[in-house]
């Protein structure tokens, strides 16, 4: 019966004879049956890396009833469906829908598709950049703001938000230096990020080093922040506040 079964290629019910009866795990023929999954799994694997998302779906569901691979079967359906749409959205640039799929599904950047995603997510992340140079920090926050939450732009997120605030302390120094309570805005800052480059070098710049290291870091910065638009904190209450 079981040799029958997989020469009609009905491996339901082959796998359904093995459960039934698990000397067949034993057998040549098992083997042999699970080379043919490894190869439809590999076959599904390239047409993937190909760009050929639905191919690999209709692969996908004949690996789904060789019960050892039914678990990688499952994922490589749902990352096939996951890509034809990434592809989608990648081509009418919906970044944000391709950025929370990613999310989602957990698409790594060995796929080519990915592998456009992230240059768009580049992109953006440049744009953003120039905005914070040319002081454009309101635009830059509602640009970025849909995204922060999202695991595979936190990264990203972070340093958007270490520019603008680096951005803010430039500002403040340079047009209200004394107004501004130094030691409780490094403090705000470092609620949400090490004490890394960009600040240890705005303080070289600002000759404010001397108050950076009198701060004593007692925790680690937040894991999942709610970034504030701005970290500055106020002596005295001044006309117009900066960001």
């Amino acid at each position: 019966m079981a040799e029958t079964a997989v020469k009609e290629k009905n491996f339901h019910f082959y796998f359904r004879l093995v459960a039934q009866n698990t000397f067949l795990e034993s057998t040549p023929l098992y083997q042999k049956v699970l080379q043919i999954g490894e190869r439809i799994q590999n076959e599904t694997l390239k047409l993937l890396e190909a760009k050929n998302y639905h191919q690999a779906s209709l692969l996908a569901e004949l690996l789904h009833p060789f019960r050892p691979y039914q678990n990688q079967a499952n994922r490589l359906k749902e990352v096939s469906k996951a890509l034809l749409l990434l592809e989608e959205y990648v081509a009418k640039n919906l970044l944000f829908e391709a950025v929370q799929l990613q999310d989602q599904y957990q698409l790594q950047s060995h796929y080519a598709l990915v592998n456009e995603l992230e240059g768009m997510k580049q992109r953006f992340f440049n744009e953003q950049m120039a905005l914070i140079d040319a002081k454009e920090y309101e635009s830059v926050l509602s640009h970025i703001e849909p995204y922060v939450s999202i695991v595979t732009c936190k990264q990203n997120s972070a340093n958007i938000m270490k520019k603008i605030y680096i951005a803010h302390f430039k500002d403040a120094h340079q047009e209200m230096d004394n107004a501004i309570d130094w030691e409780k805005s490094f403090v705000h800052y470092l609620h949400f990020f090490k004490g890394d480059k960009l600040l240890v070098e705005f303080a070289k710049e600002s000759h404010k080093l001397d108050i950076l290291h009198h701060i004593i870091r007692l925790e680690p910065p937040l894991e999942n922040p709610l970034y504030p638009s701005n970290v500055l904190v106020y002596r005295t209450i001044p006309s117009k506040k900066l960001g």
